[in-house]
């Protein structure tokens, strides 16, 4: 019954955003989705299926982006939305591929508590965004590591 709810979700039989669905790396795809306030991730590679939800506290929109956030070669995933206050910044939350594990794993910024206005740098490898300490703004500047299992 399970696989029967999954396949509903990923066939548009859902209510949520349309299906994100990008490689990984050559022999692994994901499908994503927004359902509400959580992230349905379908996970294949050659071998196997694997199913994560990822749950947020959000009531705004949740968007959804993939980029290589720590320049591994694995394609990782974004999940962001308005903030819930006055609506002026973006939040972003950073989900790592596992080999290891089969799933995405979500990292943390350098300093505050979640990536908002997430600026991505190529360049220099590293991902800039603003937090607050004492009222004040601040620009934190985090460089993610590959997992261990990468």
């Amino acid at each position: 019954m399970l696989l029967v709810a999954w396949l509903a979700i990923f066939s548009g039989h859902a209510l949520g955003q349309e299906a994100v669905e990008f490689k990984v790396q050559d022999s692994i795809t994901a499908k994503a989705q927004v359902i509400g306030a959580s992230v349905k991730i379908l996970i294949e590679d050659k071998d196997s299926t694997h199913h994560q939800e990822i749950i947020t506290d959000s009531e705004r929109a949740l968007n959804l982006e993939t980029e290589d956030y720590n320049f591994d070669g694995l394609k990782d995933i974004s999940i962001s939305h308005i903030d819930e206050g006055k609506g002026v910044f973006l939040v972003s939350r950073i989900y790592i591929y596992s080999t290891a594990n089969k799933k995405f794993i979500e990292q943390q910024p350098a300093c505050g508590d979640e990536f908002i206005n997430l600026k991505l740098n190529k360049t220099k490898k590293t991902l800039s965004s603003i937090y607050y300490a004492q009222n004040t703004p601040k620009m934190c500047t985090t460089r993610l590591t590959r997992l261990a299992s990468n």
